[in-house]
């Protein structure tokens, strides 16, 4: 059974964070294409930054992206 917790040399880490972007004026901007093109976007960064992108989902004036890190990761220091 997974415990869903990091495990580093001198930590252990659970650390998700939630992030929503949301478009000005809700303005209905996203299309399906640049919905998929954000989530590459993100996918690559999570890369190179050592994070993970553990749900990532949007509508047409707002994204929602779950990202789990440890505590080395620059985004949670």
């Amino acid at each position: 059974m997974a415990s869903g917790l990091r495990h580093e040399r001198h930590s252990v880490s659970d650390l998700k964070m939630h992030l929503v972007c949301v478009t000005k004026y809700r303005r209905k901007i996203f299309t399906n294409e640049s919905l998929e093109l954000i989530h590459k976007s993100f996918v690559e960064v999570a890369k190179k930054m050592d994070f993970q992108i553990l749900e990532f989902n949007g509508e047409s004036d707002h994204i929602h992206t779950v990202m789990g890190a440890t505590r080395k990761s620059e985004i949670g220091v």
